[in-house]
C-alpha cells in the first residue's frame, strides 16, 4: 500500500488494514565512494519499507530523500538543504500523514548521520499537543558481528555458503573497517539495485581514516559530523569489500525486513505509546 498509488476512496480502508500505522522511507544523497550510487541510503530504505510491508502491512509514505549531508559540498550529486527546513518539511509531513488518518508514523532512516535530527524532530513534535506519535528506527539495524553471533548461536543463514561464513568471520574477527560505501552497504545494494554498483571502482580511492582529528578525539572533542568527513574526505569508510556478493547482501536484508515486520506489527497492535503521549499531553498545565 504506497501512499501514491491509493485511490482517495481507498483511504478508509487503508488506514484500518495498516493500524493507523504509516512508515516514511528516509535517506540522503550523497556521494558513496567510487562504486555506490548517491542515492545508496535511500534504496537499502525503500527495499526494507517494501519488504517488510508484503509480510506485515502498512502504508507506506513518499521517501524523505534530502537527508542531513551539510559537510560535503565539496563531491558532486549532493542535495543538501538547510537543517532547519529539513525539521520543518518532515514535521509538516507528520502533520499531513496524521491529519489523513495515520496516527502511528514510523519514519525509516537508511542514513546514519540522519540520527541526530530525526532525534531533534520527534522532539520538535512534542513541542506541540498532537493527536499522533513519531518513532524512528534504522533499516540497518543488523550487522556482519550480528550474523556471525547468530551462525556461532546456532542460527541457520541459508543464503550463505560455507566461504561466506569464512569471509564473514575474517571481517568480524580481524576488525576491518566499515561504516560507509563499506563491505556490508556494498553486499546490500548487491541484493537490492546490482545495476548501480561498480565493484570495479571499489579500489579507486581510499577508505582508510586519515587519522587528522585525533587528538582533538582524545579530549572529547569528535561528536560533530564534520570530524566524520574529516576523518573520511572520499566519503568512503571501509576496507576494501573484497569477495562482497549478494548472497551476503540478502542475509543481511532478510535480517533488516524481519526487524521492520517486527516494529510495524508491533506499532499495529499496541496503542500504548499513543495513549500514553496523549495521557500526558493531557496533563500539561498550559
Amino acid at each position: 500500500m504506497k501512499w501514491i498509488n491509493l485511490h482517495e476512496e481507498e483511504f478508509e480502508k487503508a488506514i484500518e488494514r495498516s493500524g493507523d500505522v504509516c512508515v516514511m522511507p528516509i535517506g540522503c544523497i550523497e556521494k558513496h565512494a567510487q562504486h555506490l550510487p548517491l542515492g545508496t541510503d535511500i534504496k537499502i530504505a525503500e527495499a526494507v519499507a517494501e519488504l517488510a510491508a508484503e509480510e506485515e502491512e502498512v502504508c507506506i509514505f513518499p521517501t524523505f530523500q534530502f537527508g542531513e549531508i551539510a559537510g560535503i559540498r565539496q563531491h558532486h550529486g549532493s542535495v543538501i538543504l538547510p537543517p532547519k527546513l529539513q525539521v520543518e518539511i518532515l514535521e509538516t509531513l507528520c502533520d499531513e500523514i496524521a491529519r489523513n488518518g495515520f496516527k502511528k508514523i514510523i519514519l525509516l532512516n537508511g542514513h546514519g548521520g540522519n540520527c541526530a535530527m530525526l532525534d531533534f524532530l520527534v522532539n520538535s513534535v512534542i513541542y506541540k499537543k498532537r493527536d499522533y506519535v513519531v518513532t524512528f528506527r534504522h533499516a540497518f539495524d543488523h550487522s556482519l558481528d550480528d550474523v556471525l553471533r547468530d551462525l556461532e548461536n546456532g542460527e541457520e543463514y541459508p543464503e550463505l555458503t560455507e566461504e561466506d561464513v569464512a569471509l564473514i568471520r575474517d571481517f568480524v574477527t580481524n576488525g576491518k573497517l566499515g561504516g560507509h560505501a563499506d563491505f556490508e552497504e556494498t553486499a546490500a545494494l548487491l541484493a537490492v539495485a546490482p545495476e548501480c554498483v561498480n565493484l570495479d571502482r571499489a579500489d579507486a580511492e581510499s577508505g582508510e581514516r586519515t587519522h587528522a582529528t585525533d587528538e582533538y578525539a582524545k579530549w572529547g572533542l569528535d561528536k560533530p559530523t564534520r570530524f566524520w568527513y574529516l576523518e573520511y574526505p572520499n566519503h568512503y569508510a571501509g576496507a576494501h569489500p573484497t569477495g562482497v556478493n549478494d548472497r551476503i547482501g540478502h542475509a543481511l536484508l532478510r535480517k533488516w525486513v524481519a526487524r521492520q515486520v517486527g516494529a510495524v506489527r508491533l506499532m499495529k497492535q499496541d496503542d500504548t505509546l499513543l495513549n500514553l503521549t496523549r495521557k500526558w499531553q493531557d496533563n500539561w498545565v498550559e
